[in-house]
């Protein structure tokens, strides 16, 4: 086990409990989807116990960022870990006992990995009756002919395409583009958490199974009822949006502005903020239908007008006259923007070499009825792994000797399932 301790309130200087204080959650085989869930449940104060091989490493090591060690600071922190060679008997004897120490087992394994483990799902029930199982994978446990093979470095984008999401990102006309973010992999760590807590509260054992192609296909959400509804297969606007004009992006002096008059109030503020209070009364745009329908000669109205000024400018303008707007920020400027600093959202960790590092913070605050509050603050993530295997791990070689008990595992309390109102 590594040094890296689970957090404590004191440790993030939160004056209330952390609400998942006290669950135990073991993290096995996880790639993005499955690594984001536990830090998530990390940040809440759950104790993560990330199992990983002194082989692990994941994809993406070229260019002039360790991608590896991004993943790290970003999907594991607050973990601690162990590594575990599970080939050994040795090391599948540690994973069961950490299985029985475990409230919640969090992986994306697949089945027959872990019954090649001796976890299938009557294992499990015997060695932890009261154990949550969440499963994340591709496609589920039903997978119908003619299924991708993915691995798990293209399943995000395999399942971006096949889902439909791919088709509606990228602009009117042109070619299907990547989402900027790994969405289903992300989306999926959130259903992960959100069934894992739904599990924890029902108080019974369970198998929580989270498909990533099921998530993406449920992100459709009103996109597929409204083809389920008239029949029109939605299509790529870019920025735009397809029952509302305008609502989108305008290229300014030095950069771009969005803009979003959604309503006829603020259509009418946008036009006197542009100087062009006269299309307010014009019949040809007097509602969204028809605006939509005039969206190219619209266009030539307002393009040259909003290239005129700064986007500060614009920014300005649009926060007097009350018309929903904003500057579209590069990565770097997002970070820097004073509300996402002043809602700590950029922590800075320390590693274990003493360099110090930002990520991207927990969105969590939670405000108890007590008047006391938590806001999670991320700890360093364990270090590389094989880097600092227990000393009771080491020596094992075959012939192997079961390892003794590690004094974490020593003495555990009995479990209780813990209502919705549980204060640690």
């Amino acid at each position: 086990m590594t040094e890296t301790a689970p957090r404590t309130v004191a440790e993030t200087g939160a004056s209330g409990a952390a609400p998942l204080a006290g669950l135990r959650v073991l993290e096995l085989g996880t790639s993005r989807a499955g690594a984001f869930a536990g830090a998530m449940l990390a940040d809440m104060g759950a104790d993560v116990v990330k199992v990983e091989g002194s082989g692990a490493e994941r994809a993406g090591t070229a260019g002039r960022v360790d991608w590896r060690r991004v993943d790290r600071l970003a999907f594991d922190r607050g973990k601690r870990s162990v590594v575990i060679d599970l080939v050994l008997p040795a090391g599948q004897d540690v994973l069961l006992r950490l299985v029985g120490w475990s409230d919640v087992l969090l992986d994306e394994c697949g089945a027959h990995v872990l019954s090649g483990l001796g976890l299938d799902d009557e294992d499990l029930l015997r060695r932890n009756p009261e154990l949550v199982h969440c499963t994340v994978t591709p496609f589920g446990g039903t997978q119908t002919a003619g299924t991708p093979t993915v691995t798990a470095s293209s399943e995000e984008l395999v399942v971006q395409a096949l889902s439909g999401n791919m088709d509606l990102t990228g602009h009117a006309g042109g070619p299907p583009d990547e989402l900027g973010i790994p969405l289903c992999d992300l989306a999926s760590g959130v259903y992960a958490v959100v069934g894992i807590l739904g599990a924890v509260v029902s108080g019974r054992q369970t198998r929580v199974e989270v498909a990533k192609m099921d998530v993406a296909v449920a992100l459709l959400s009103y996109m597929a009822v409204g083809y389920f509804a008239d029949g029109d297969a939605p299509t790529r606007v870019g920025t735009g949006h397809s029952t509302i004009f305008p609502y989108n992006s305008f290229p300014a002096l030095d950069g771009e502005v969005v803009v979003a008059p959604f309503t006829q109030r603020f259509w009418r503020n946008f036009c006197t903020a542009t100087a062009r209070e006269d299309l307010t009364e014009v019949d040809t745009y007097k509602d969204f239908a028809s605006r939509l329908r005039h969206k190219e000669a619209l266009l030539k109205v307002f393009e040259p007008v909003m290239a005129g000024k700064t986007v500060a400018e614009w920014v300005e303008i649009f926060r007097v006259a009350d018309v929903p707007a904003g500057p579209v920020l590069s990565v770097p400027g997002a970070l820097t923007l004073p509300q996402t600093i002043e809602r700590g959202l950029t922590p800075e960790l320390t590693l274990e070499t003493g360099e110090r590092m930002q990520c991207a913070g927990s969105p969590y605050r939670f405000h108890y009825s007590d008047g006391t509050t938590f806001a999670p603050e991320p700890t360093r993530p364990p270090g590389p792994p094989g880097a600092r295997q227990p000393s009771w791990w080491r020596a094992q070689t075959s012939p192997v000797r079961t390892p003794p008990c590690p004094s974490w595992e020593r003495g555990k309390p009995s479990r209780t399932r813990r209502s919705p109102t549980h204060r640690a």
